[in-house]
């Protein structure tokens, strides 16, 4: 009778700890599946580059910026390079990839970004249900807005060149970056941030007066003639007091003619702020 007893609140305390261990495994089943279903509001279950924040199976879609800094622009019109920029950034679609160019010579190398970064997405629309939003706010400025901020600074601050190869760059654009399998297929822009005087070996407005029927019939249309096809283009105009941009309507009417006869659209005409 003792031995039976004396077993009796070992074998009750041992049924006491069952209930506590099935009440852990199922808050840890819990926080586990909240923990996944962050990562997955976070990064979409979708691999990406630990820099650039892209998916390694490419972007949604392609924004290139292209910005002259051939001739000097005021400070009132790179304040507005900037907000319009980060307009731009605000409104970004998740996994919209964004880089930035300058107009430069292709003579030995073709024209390779200076940053590309991907948009993790609007931090005002994540759930907080599935995830917090300041996790998402603190990727969106320290991996996407600051990276295309530091290096647009730095464009903005370069000196003046020789020449201003605007087509020959869109051309290098083209084919160096939007030719690549993972873009090839989605969505694609380029905004040209320029006032628009080509000024190269091949071609300048300074020389003479714009006139695509001209450049179309002569061999160096042969040589500029990017694959636009299903590309949108922008055109953000940095307006000059040079006599050169007097014929405005020439120049407008020249890189109209230019895109659309390689397949793509000019979407948008932008008067940026002051006098350069």
């Amino acid at each position: 009778m003792r031995k039976s007893s004396s077993f009796q609140p070992l074998k009750k305390k041992n049924n006491s700890i069952l209930p506590g261990l099935a009440v852990a495994a199922v808050v840890f089943g819990v926080l586990a599946a909240g923990g996944y279903l962050v990562f997955l509001s976070i990064y979409g279950g979708v691999t990406r580059d630990k820099t650039t924040l892209c998916p390694v199976e490419g972007p949604r879609s392609v924004t290139s910026i292209v910005i002259d800094r051939t001739d000097a622009i005021s400070v009132i019109t790179k304040a507005d390079i900037e907000v319009q920029i980060n307009n731009l950034l605000a409104s970004a679609q998740k996994d919209q990839e964004f880089t930035l160019f300058t107009v430069d010579s292709i003579e030995r190398n073709t024209l390779k970004p200076l940053v590309t970064v991907c948009s993790p997405g609007n931090p005002d629309d994540v759930d907080p249900l599935y995830a917090s939003k300041e996790i998402v706010r603190k990727r969106w400025i320290e991996n996407f807005k600051l990276p295309l901020e530091q290096v647009l600074r730095d464009i903005l601050s370069l000196q003046e060149a020789e020449f201003s190869p605007i087509m020959e760059s869109i051309q290098s654009i083209t084919i160096t970056h939007f030719s690549e399998i993972q873009r090839k297929e989605v969505p694609r822009k380029i905004i040209i941030v320029s006032d628009l005087l080509q000024n190269s070996r091949t071609i300048s407005f300074y020389k003479n007066k714009p006139n695509f029927e001209k450049f179309q019939e002569s061999l160096f249309s042969k040589g500029l003639n990017p694959d636009l096809r299903n590309v949108d283009i922008e055109i953000w105009l940095i307006n000059r007091n040079s006599k050169a941009q007097a014929v405005e309507a020439e120049i407008l009417a020249f890189y109209g003619a230019w895109v659309s006869v390689h397949g793509g659209r000019l979407v948008r005409l932008l008067r940026l702020s002051g006098i350069n």
